[in-house]
Protein backbone atom coordinates (compact mmCIF):
# COMPACT_ATOMS: atom_id res chain seq x y z
CA UNK A 1 0.00 0.00 0.00
CA UNK A 2 1.20 3.49 -0.80
CA UNK A 3 2.16 5.97 1.90
CA UNK A 4 -0.99 7.96 1.12
CA UNK A 5 -3.14 4.88 1.50
CA UNK A 6 -1.60 4.07 4.88
CA UNK A 7 -2.18 7.61 6.12
CA UNK A 8 -5.81 7.49 4.95
CA UNK A 9 -6.42 4.17 6.64
CA UNK A 10 -4.93 5.50 9.87
CA UNK A 11 -7.10 8.62 9.64
CA UNK A 12 -10.20 6.49 9.11
CA UNK A 13 -9.46 4.38 12.19
CA UNK A 14 -8.87 7.54 14.20
CA UNK A 15 -12.18 9.00 13.05
CA UNK A 16 -14.09 5.87 14.06
CA UNK A 17 -12.39 5.77 17.45
CA UNK A 18 -13.19 9.43 18.04
CA UNK A 19 -16.87 8.86 17.21
CA UNK A 20 -17.06 5.96 19.66
CA UNK A 21 -15.47 8.01 22.42
CA UNK A 22 -17.89 10.86 21.73
CA UNK A 23 -20.79 8.43 22.02
CA UNK A 24 -19.72 7.37 25.47
CA UNK A 25 -19.32 10.97 26.62
CA UNK A 26 -22.76 11.92 25.33
CA UNK A 27 -24.36 8.85 26.91
CA UNK A 28 -23.00 9.80 30.31
CA UNK A 29 -24.46 13.28 29.99
CA UNK A 30 -27.91 12.20 28.74
CA UNK A 31 -30.15 10.86 31.51
CA UNK A 32 -33.18 9.61 29.70
CA UNK A 33 -32.92 6.12 28.18
CA UNK A 34 -34.88 7.12 25.08
CA UNK A 35 -32.46 9.94 24.37
CA UNK A 36 -29.53 7.60 24.93
CA UNK A 37 -30.91 5.11 22.37
CA UNK A 38 -31.41 7.90 19.85
CA UNK A 39 -27.90 9.17 20.40
CA UNK A 40 -26.46 5.68 19.98
CA UNK A 41 -28.33 5.23 16.70
CA UNK A 42 -27.20 8.56 15.29
CA UNK A 43 -23.59 7.99 16.30
CA UNK A 44 -23.60 4.45 14.88
CA UNK A 45 -24.81 5.87 11.59
CA UNK A 46 -22.10 8.52 11.71
CA UNK A 47 -19.50 5.86 12.41
CA UNK A 48 -20.82 3.84 9.47
CA UNK A 49 -20.51 6.84 7.17
CA UNK A 50 -16.93 7.41 8.37
CA UNK A 51 -16.00 3.79 7.72
CA UNK A 52 -17.67 3.77 4.28
CA UNK A 53 -16.01 7.03 3.29
CA UNK A 54 -12.62 5.82 4.49
CA UNK A 55 -13.02 2.52 2.66
CA UNK A 56 -13.85 4.39 -0.52
CA UNK A 57 -10.78 6.56 -0.21
CA UNK A 58 -8.61 3.53 0.51
CA UNK A 59 -10.07 1.71 -2.49
CA UNK A 60 -9.26 4.71 -4.67
CA UNK A 61 -5.70 4.72 -3.33
CA UNK A 62 -5.38 0.97 -4.01
CA UNK A 63 -6.64 1.44 -7.58
CA UNK A 64 -4.16 4.26 -8.12
CA UNK A 65 -1.33 2.08 -6.86
CA UNK A 66 -2.40 -0.78 -9.14
CA UNK A 67 -2.42 1.56 -12.13
CA UNK A 68 1.11 2.68 -11.29
CA UNK A 69 2.27 -0.95 -11.10
CA UNK A 70 0.74 -1.70 -14.52
CA UNK A 71 2.40 1.38 -15.99
CA UNK A 72 5.79 0.36 -14.57
CA UNK A 73 5.46 -3.13 -16.00
CA UNK A 74 4.39 -1.84 -19.41
CA UNK A 75 7.37 0.48 -19.43
CA UNK A 76 9.64 -2.41 -18.47
CA UNK A 77 8.18 -4.50 -21.27
CA UNK A 78 8.95 -1.74 -23.78
CA UNK A 79 12.54 -1.77 -22.52
CA UNK A 80 12.77 -5.55 -22.54
CA UNK A 81 16.10 -5.69 -24.37
CA UNK A 82 19.20 -3.82 -25.43
CA UNK A 83 19.77 -3.98 -29.16
CA UNK A 84 22.72 -3.62 -31.50
CA UNK A 85 23.16 -4.22 -35.23
CA UNK A 86 26.43 -5.58 -36.65
CA UNK A 87 27.43 -5.62 -40.32
CA UNK A 88 28.67 -9.21 -40.07
CA UNK A 89 27.23 -12.69 -40.48
CA UNK A 90 25.54 -14.29 -37.42
CA UNK A 91 28.42 -16.67 -36.61
CA UNK A 92 30.91 -13.82 -36.44
CA UNK A 93 28.37 -11.74 -34.51
CA UNK A 94 28.13 -14.55 -31.94
CA UNK A 95 31.90 -14.44 -31.49
CA UNK A 96 31.86 -10.68 -31.01
CA UNK A 97 29.01 -10.67 -28.50
CA UNK A 98 30.65 -13.53 -26.60
CA UNK A 99 33.85 -11.50 -26.27
CA UNK A 100 31.95 -8.39 -25.19
CA UNK A 101 30.02 -10.36 -22.57
CA UNK A 102 33.23 -11.89 -21.23
CA UNK A 103 34.65 -8.42 -20.67
CA UNK A 104 31.70 -7.73 -18.33
CA UNK A 105 32.02 -11.01 -16.43
CA UNK A 106 29.44 -13.05 -18.37
CA UNK A 107 30.03 -16.48 -19.85
CA UNK A 108 27.88 -18.43 -22.31
CA UNK A 109 26.26 -21.45 -20.65
CA UNK A 110 23.87 -22.52 -23.39
CA UNK A 111 23.40 -22.14 -27.10
CA UNK A 112 20.27 -22.99 -29.07
CA UNK A 113 20.32 -22.68 -32.85
CA UNK A 114 16.58 -22.44 -33.37
CA UNK A 115 16.86 -22.52 -37.16
CA UNK A 116 18.47 -25.97 -36.93
CA UNK A 117 15.81 -27.14 -34.46
CA UNK A 118 12.99 -25.99 -36.73
CA UNK A 119 14.58 -27.72 -39.69
CA UNK A 120 15.16 -30.99 -37.83
CA UNK A 121 11.90 -31.15 -35.89
CA UNK A 122 9.48 -29.44 -38.25
CA UNK A 123 11.14 -29.55 -41.63
CA UNK A 124 10.79 -25.76 -41.83
CA UNK A 125 13.47 -23.37 -43.04
CA UNK A 126 14.09 -20.37 -40.81
CA UNK A 127 16.57 -17.50 -40.83
CA UNK A 128 19.68 -18.03 -38.70
CA UNK A 129 18.49 -17.35 -35.15
CA UNK A 130 20.58 -18.32 -32.12
CA UNK A 131 19.67 -17.98 -28.46
CA UNK A 132 22.60 -17.72 -26.06
CA UNK A 133 22.27 -18.18 -22.31
CA UNK A 134 24.63 -15.73 -20.61
CA UNK A 135 25.48 -15.80 -16.91
CA UNK A 136 27.62 -13.82 -14.49
CA UNK A 137 28.47 -16.43 -11.80
CA UNK A 138 28.97 -13.91 -8.99
CA UNK A 139 25.68 -12.11 -9.56
CA UNK A 140 23.82 -15.38 -10.15
CA UNK A 141 25.15 -16.88 -6.91
CA UNK A 142 24.15 -13.84 -4.86
CA UNK A 143 20.70 -13.69 -6.46
CA UNK A 144 19.95 -17.41 -6.03
CA UNK A 145 21.25 -17.36 -2.46
CA UNK A 146 18.66 -14.69 -1.75
CA UNK A 147 15.72 -16.11 -3.72
CA UNK A 148 15.37 -19.42 -5.56
CA UNK A 149 12.70 -17.82 -7.77
CA UNK A 150 15.44 -16.00 -9.64
CA UNK A 151 16.36 -19.36 -11.15
CA UNK A 152 13.29 -19.02 -13.35
CA UNK A 153 14.84 -15.92 -14.93
CA UNK A 154 18.28 -17.39 -15.54
CA UNK A 155 20.33 -17.46 -17.65
CA UNK A 156 20.03 -14.07 -19.29
CA UNK A 157 19.05 -14.63 -22.91
CA UNK A 158 20.94 -13.06 -25.79
CA UNK A 159 19.64 -13.53 -29.33
CA UNK A 160 21.61 -13.24 -32.54
CA UNK A 161 19.71 -13.34 -35.81
CA UNK A 162 20.30 -12.66 -39.46
CA UNK A 163 18.90 -9.28 -40.52
CA UNK A 164 16.79 -9.05 -43.66
CA UNK A 165 19.05 -6.36 -45.11
CA UNK A 166 22.22 -8.28 -44.25
CA UNK A 167 24.36 -8.39 -41.16
CA UNK A 168 23.06 -9.41 -37.75
CA UNK A 169 20.82 -8.09 -35.00
CA UNK A 170 21.76 -8.73 -31.38
CA UNK A 171 19.28 -8.38 -28.52
CA UNK A 172 20.24 -8.72 -24.86
CA UNK A 173 17.50 -9.20 -22.25
CA UNK A 174 17.19 -6.36 -19.76
CA UNK A 175 17.47 -7.97 -16.26
CA UNK A 176 15.29 -5.29 -14.67
CA UNK A 177 12.51 -5.97 -17.18
CA UNK A 178 12.76 -9.70 -16.45
CA UNK A 179 12.55 -8.95 -12.74
CA UNK A 180 9.43 -6.86 -13.29
CA UNK A 181 7.88 -9.61 -15.40
CA UNK A 182 8.43 -11.99 -12.49
CA UNK A 183 6.86 -9.49 -10.05
CA UNK A 184 10.09 -9.41 -8.04
CA UNK A 185 11.07 -5.81 -8.68
CA UNK A 186 10.09 -4.70 -5.16
CA UNK A 187 12.75 -6.86 -3.53
CA UNK A 188 15.53 -4.33 -2.74
CA UNK A 189 18.35 -6.91 -2.85
CA UNK A 190 17.26 -8.36 -6.19
CA UNK A 191 16.66 -4.87 -7.56
CA UNK A 192 20.23 -3.90 -6.66
CA UNK A 193 21.69 -7.04 -8.27
CA UNK A 194 19.62 -6.62 -11.43
CA UNK A 195 20.63 -2.97 -11.67
CA UNK A 196 24.27 -4.12 -11.62
CA UNK A 197 23.57 -6.73 -14.31
CA UNK A 198 21.65 -4.17 -16.36
CA UNK A 199 24.58 -1.77 -16.30
CA UNK A 200 26.97 -4.47 -17.47
CA UNK A 201 24.74 -5.72 -20.26
CA UNK A 202 23.87 -2.25 -21.49
CA UNK A 203 27.61 -1.58 -21.79
CA UNK A 204 27.93 -4.74 -23.88
CA UNK A 205 25.27 -3.43 -26.27
CA UNK A 206 26.90 0.01 -26.37
CA UNK A 207 30.29 -1.55 -27.11
CA UNK A 208 28.86 -3.59 -29.96
CA UNK A 209 27.05 -0.56 -31.40
CA UNK A 210 30.24 1.51 -31.25
CA UNK A 211 32.23 -1.28 -32.88
CA UNK A 212 29.69 -1.41 -35.69
CA UNK A 213 30.55 2.17 -36.44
Amino acid sequence: MTKTGKLLRRATKTAVTTVKKAAKVVERKVEREVRRRQVRRVLREAAGVAVTTGAGVLAAAAIEESVQVVRRRRKAARNAAFEAALPVAPELAIEKVTEALKAEGFGILTRIDTHHVFQQKLGISFRPFTILGACNPHLAHRALSHSALVGLLLPCNVTVEAADAGGSIIRIANPEAMLAAGALERDPILAELMADAKGRLSRVADHLAEAAG
